[in-house]
């Protein structure tokens, strides 16, 4: 019933004994069908390793102590969490590229996911919570569609070959920070987007339009004619999960 971030907002100590998670993907670079960490072309690196977001989760949770103990995702994410030994994982498919892969029958997928979450469940036990050492060394490495030059040459910020590294203090303060680092990689996205409006017959109208719009929003701000708008309200609930895809 509010803004969060799910990732490390849901996490709260004594309420769960353990997280699931299912769909899940190899991380960017990873060569996995649908490979990508949070959004298209961020690598986040934390303590020198690059983690997918199975991995964001686990550390997530790391911090109220509650473990992950079933996954399910392609056969790359599989070989990323072969370090994590209590995990039961099931591979629903065989990565050929980021946007093809061989699915195994949807059937006998079910089955092996209904066994493999009750065997996870039956194991909580021998399950880990795990953690990073602190402070951390956060990275966020762009590679194409996103782009961190634009950060070259900014006082404080470490940049080096399309990589910002900063130290954090603890795990929230290095997630904030990457999210943050993504907000800049991502304005490259437009850079794709012009290159995109420019294939259509009226591509000079639909740019005469945006400065049009970029001007006035100028003026208005400018002559007090705007302001920036509050943040939408929403009518409270009981509700206690969140969904997202």
């Amino acid at each position: 019933d509010r803004p969060f971030r799910p990732y490390v907002d849901l996490t709260e100590a004594g309420l769960y004994d353990a997280v699931a998670v299912v769909c899940m993907h190899s991380k960017t670079g990873g060569g996995g069908f649908g490979a990508h960490t949070y959004t298209l072309g961020m690598d986040w690196v934390m303590n020198d390793m690059s983690i997918n977001e199975t991995e964001i989760i686990a550390y997530a949770w790391g911090r109220v102590g509650v473990p992950v103990i079933f996954a399910s995702g392609d056969n790359t994410l599989a070989e990323q969490l072969s370090w994590m030994d209590w995990l039961e994982y099931v591979t629903v498919k065989t990565a050929l590229a980021a946007d093809d892969a061989d699915l195994r029958p949807f059937e006998e997928v079910h089955a092996e996911m209904r066994a493999a979450a009750s065997r996870a469940v039956e194991n909580l036990a021998g399950s880990k919570a795990v953690t990073l050492t602190t402070p951390i060394k956060a990275q966020l490495r762009a590679v194409p569609p996103a782009d961190l030059r634009q950060l070259e040459g900014v006082p404080g910020i470490d940049f080096q070959d399309q990589t910002v590294t900063f130290i954090a203090q603890d795990y929230l303060q290095a997630y904030d920070g990457i999210e943050a680092l993504i907000g800049v990689a991502t304005q490259s996205y437009m850079q794709l987007m012009n290159a995109t409006v420019n294939e259509f017959e009226n591509a000079t109208d639909i740019r005469e339009q945006f400065v049009e719009s970029l001007i006035k929003r100028w003026a208005d701000v400018e002559s007090g004619r705007w302001e920036w708008p509050e943040s939408a309200q929403t009518t409270p609930s009981d509700r206690r999960y969140f969904g997202v895809n």
